[in-house]
């Protein structure tokens, strides 16, 4: 959040009146997606673990899963941390255009990681169920909350990806990407703590 107000302050107040400087990214703007990129690897990593620890005896499935979603994590980790150096490097929001398909990359396998948690969490939860009321309505609400959440991270990723797409268009998209980025972090810390929580 701190990155992202001194970006804010960097164009809203700092340079008022000077719409030249909207063409080119801040760094802290470029240094909040490597804490990002970091926050949504760490809150990945758990959803796995929790996915290994429901699979309980299925070992093929507690190998599997897990391995899936470290495997997507880590990519989007590459590819983002990767889009993010050569943003230094290019230092306006028309270069981005070269490093797109970092970004697409990054977008689309955090869609699928995102997917593949809530998916796994979803099947393994209804495996789990028994004939106790009780039990089966709290495994009930336990999937609605994985399907909502799961569906809200992949929904915000899309966002991002459709945002970025769209930056050819113009200069307002990229600040449009920013948003929903920025919107995509706390989404995803929000569905640790509420994790935690439940």
């Amino acid at each position: 959040m701190a990155f992202t107000t001194n970006g804010l302050y960097f164009y809203v107040v700092t340079n008022f009146g000077n719409f030249e400087v909207l063409l080119y990214p801040t760094w802290s703007m470029l240094a909040g997606v490597y804490l990002t990129v970091l926050s949504d690897l760490t809150v990945r990593a758990f959803f796995a673990k929790r996915v290994y620890i429901l699979c309980g005896e299925q070992r093929f499935l507690a190998r599997l899963l897990p391995s899936v979603i470290i495997a997507l994590s880590l990519v989007v980790f590459a590819f983002a941390f990767g889009f993010a150096s050569r943003g230094y490097v290019l230092k306006t929001f028309k270069g981005f255009g070269e490093i797109s398909t970092m970004f697409y990359v990054s977008s689309v396998g955090a869609v699928t990681a995102d997917v593949v948690i809530a998916v796994s969490l979803c099947t393994l939860l209804v495996r789990s169920r028994t004939s106790i009321k009780r039990t089966d309505s709290i495994v009930t609400f336990l999937m609605a909350f994985t399907i909502n959440t799961g569906l809200l991270m992949s929904v915000c990723a899309l966002a991002c990806l459709i945002t970025f797409n769209s930056m050819r268009f113009g200069l307002k998209s990229s600040f449009l990407t920013m948003l929903t980025s920025g919107i995509l972090d706390v989404v995803y810390i929000n569905s640790l703590l509420a994790s935690l929580n439940a």
